[in-house]
């Protein structure tokens, strides 16, 4: 069986036809692979591929008409409504209102920003007023 390939692939050869080489090519492949790809070139050489098929046209059309029911005096009415009410506000204003403490070391009362106050309120040493910080009771 090869001997008879390799004598038409000479003639093809020497005739200068490649699609008969080609065609003598595939059939010594075929000839020289083991049995399972035999079997696998024969499923494969049945099954049929189909060409890719077009994708369908969409038949959607957007078909809303606006009729114009939508008015203004919807709008004035929510506004009459919503009047006499303001947005919340997502923090309390900040009460930097000078605040009456006790110095600790001497127990004098003096002055402080109330925003010092409640940086300090959990520490336990308090706010040491000015005149023990210049002196050196410490």
């Amino acid at each position: 069986m090869s001997q008879e390939i390799l004598a038409q692939m000479a003639a093809a050869l020497a005739k200068g036809d490649w699609a008969l080489l080609a065609d003598c090519a595939g059939k010594m492949a075929q000839a020289n692979a083991p049995e399972s790809q035999k079997k696998a070139t024969k499923k494969t050489a049945k099954k049929l591929v189909l060409p890719p098929s077009p994708p369908p046209e969409t038949t959607f059309t957007n078909r809303f008409v606006d009729d114009k029911t939508l008015e203004k005096a919807h709008i004035i009415s929510d506004k009459k409504l919503l009047k006499g009410i303001k947005p919340t506000t997502r923090r309390p204003p900040s009460d930097n209102r000078p605040r009456e403490v006790f110095c600790p070391k001497c127990n004098k009362p003096h002055m402080v920003a109330g925003s010092l106050v409640a940086l300090r309120r959990e520490t336990d040493s308090g706010i040491v007023c000015p005149s023990c910080l210049r002196s050196n009771r410490r």
